[in-house]
């Protein structure tokens, strides 16, 4: 594929720019977070303690929201 001038995805031969549809599985877990090594162990315990807690809102899925602002 091909990027048009207006950020659209287009096939070769489409005139129309194609949306990609999000993933509705989780691919990525807590687990593949990457922590930096120059935090102490304290930072990096309740860093894990609120990934924990907002596994929910830190997720690569796609969700809905209320929220506005």
């Amino acid at each position: 594929m091909r990027s048009s001038s207006n950020g659209g995805r287009r096939a070769e031969n489409d005139q129309e720019p194609r949306l990609e549809t999000p993933t509705l599985k989780q691919i990525e877990t807590l687990k593949d977070v990457v922590i930096n090594s120059n935090l102490t162990q304290e930072q990096k315990d309740e860093l894990k303690e609120l990934l924990e807690i907002f596994k929910d809102v830190m997720t690569d899925v796609p969700g809905r929201t209320n929220f506005y602002t």
